[in-house]
């Protein structure tokens, strides 16, 4: 048996018991195409240039920065998340060609 994340709205480093379901292989492979996690020519652009890794790290300290600064309203912190996950585009300095 496998465990897969369970979340919806998950982080790959996530491993809390709550966030994690069993499966088989096959049931981790469904998961992860659903999640659009498995490496093809459509993913290109999708990365994260500080790897899943430092990526993870990254959004974790600036949902803590933004909360110690006062933020707790969940519309500010998703804009924090997307922010952060913004500065990891690896194409986000790329000019446009049209």
């Amino acid at each position: 048996m496998r465990v897969t994340n369970s979340g919806e709205d998950d982080r790959t480093l996530c491993v809390r018991p709550e966030c994690l379901v069993l499966g088989d292989q096959s049931a981790n492979l469904l998961d992860a195409s659903r999640r659009d996690r498995i490496t093809h020519m459509a993913r290109i652009g999708k990365a994260d240039k500080r790897g899943a890794a430092a990526a993870a790290r990254a959004i974790r300290s600036a949902l803590l920065a933004a909360i110690a600064a006062g933020v707790h309203s969940p519309a500010a912190l998703a804009d924090v998340v997307t922010a952060t996950q913004a500065a990891g585009d690896p194409y986000a300095d790329q000019e446009r060609l049209f």
